[in-house]
């Protein structure tokens, strides 16, 4: 009964559109067309779904890929829904699928006209580590090694973009990204060349394992990505956690992660060589915390031997680690300067404990990749406190000169995550000399929201 009504309810609409539509008294077309269906998105998305699902499965296909590139948003909608198993079914959810993913790139709209302004300044540039909501590298106009490709034929169809970045993600090659990147020059359309260059950055990040050069490689890829520079960086970093062993790894065990930041060092060296310690900075974060939360014995032997960047990262994702574990266990945080102080040298504890090669691998925490921001915007003066990423999604105040009060400033950021921890543990130490510690702290208090009735400190 339903489908009866829908197709009456189809016949009608389409009747109607067509007479609009026809100038000179033309006969009515006996075959829905794209126009037509677009004229029904105004009608509600479930009549447009409903619609669909009257066309036989091929012309059903094909309509579903002429409305998407039409309108990019309704592949959130159930489209191939219905559709039987097979060739019909598998076109349509690749092409629903890769719409959702770069929704950017289907849609009429003039691409190139976007107000964006590639020269803007982030304060990363200019700092010692991130600046203001920033945890990933900002690279700004940066010109790529890959910059000087000669473009090559393409066995696809001129404007058959997706044909062509297939065809040059299906070139890529273990050893080399040269053959596809030219592929990917060849394409007119500035967006799809973009994101050519950002698929094929993410498949040279795949081959950590395989090539020493891989992410120096997949950085300067990702330089030919337009505006979406800095989020195709993100995802080279991403897809580099499998260098990170466990903390009970040996020394040769980081060894493959060392070389990949030697060919970055190497290749922005006389470059913009702060832009290349930002690259370290993000790289060890993104390792350190898959290194520490995959580990079932917390140890800081890696820190003997792993350079000095990656140190920072080890304390925030080691302290984090073992307050997250410890109040799990149902201990009660304390609230005075002695229990303070009692965290603070456990935390030590565990950066001084050694594996020695013992221990086990534990299931990955991917709560730890949604960590809150507990830093996100510098106020007036904020830009000189020296800072580090802090446990990927935030920033925390680094100080590279005391070790002892950057060990205490990532142990009070980890029990600050915990809001059943009171802010009287936290501000016990407010009297401390260290200035870097003491704005740490007003910025934790200012920060967390709840306050638990235990507390008895009246703030700053």
């Amino acid at each position: 009964m339903k489908s009866n009504q829908t197709r009456q309810f189809l016949t009608l609409i389409l009747g109607i559109l067509s007479f609009v539509g026809c100038a000179d008294s033309e006969p009515a077309a006996t075959e829905p067309s794209i126009d037509q269906f677009i004229g029904l998105m105004d009608q509600g998305d479930n009549q447009l779904v409903e619609a669909l699902r009257e066309l036989p499965d091929s012309d059903r296909v094909v309509m579903i890929d002429m409305l998407l590139s039409h309108e990019p948003r309704i592949s959130n909608l159930d489209l191939c829904s219905g559709l039987g198993s097979g060739p019909a079914l598998n076109a349509c959810e690749d092409r629903v699928g890769r719409t959702r993913e770069r929704p950017h790139l289907w849609g009429n709209a003039a691409h190139n006209d976007r107000p964006v302004d590639m020269n803007a300044v982030s304060p990363v540039l200019y700092r010692l580590a991130p600046g203001p909501g920033q945890t990933s590298v900002q690279f700004g106009e940066v010109e790529s090694m890959y910059s000087d490709l000669t473009p090559i034929p393409s066995s696809c169809g001129v404007t058959s973009f997706d044909c062509r970045i297939q065809e040059a993600r299906n070139n890529l090659r273990a050893d080399s990204s040269i053959h596809a990147g030219q592929l990917c020059m060849a394409i007119s359309d500035q967006r799809w060349r973009e994101e050519c260059f950002f698929k094929l950055a993410e498949g040279t990040a795949t081959f950590m394992n395989e090539r020493p050069t891989a992410l120096r490689d997949g950085i300067e890829l990702c330089l030919m990505s337009g505006e979406f520079r800095n989020y195709c960086a993100e995802q080279v970093f991403a897809l580099s956690i499998d260098l990170a062993p466990p903390l009970f790894a040996n020394q040769a065990s980081w060894a493959q992660a060392i070389g990949q930041l030697e060919f970055v060092r190497e290749q922005w060296r006389g470059r913009q060589e702060y832009l290349a310690a930002d690259i370290e900075q993000r790289f060890w974060s993104v390792l350190v915390q898959r290194s520490v939360s995959v580990s079932g014995t917390l140890c800081g032997d890696a820190m003997e031997w792993l350079p000095e960047a990656s140190v920072p990262h080890f304390r925030s994702a080691l302290a984090y680690r073992y307050v997250a574990d410890s109040l799990g266990g149902s201990r009660i945080p304390g609230h005075s300067r002695a229990d303070l102080d009692r965290w603070i040298e456990e935390v030590r504890g565990v950066f001084a404990h050694r594996c020695e090669g013992l221990g086990e691998l534990i299931p990955e925490d991917s709560s730890w990749r949604s960590i809150e921001d507990y830093w996100p915007i510098d106020e007036p003066g904020d830009e000189s406190i020296p800072a580090t990423t802090y446990m990927n999604g935030s920033r925390r105040p680094y100080d590279h000169v005391n070790p002892e009060v950057d060990e205490i400033i990532a142990t009070v950021e980890a029990l600050a995550r915990f809001q059943h921890v009171p802010d009287s543990l936290i501000m016990s130490i407010r009297n401390h000399e260290s200035e870097i510690l003491q704005w740490s702290l007003n910025r934790l208090y200012n920060k967390r929201i709840i306050r638990p009735p235990n507390t008895s400190y009246d703030g700053p």
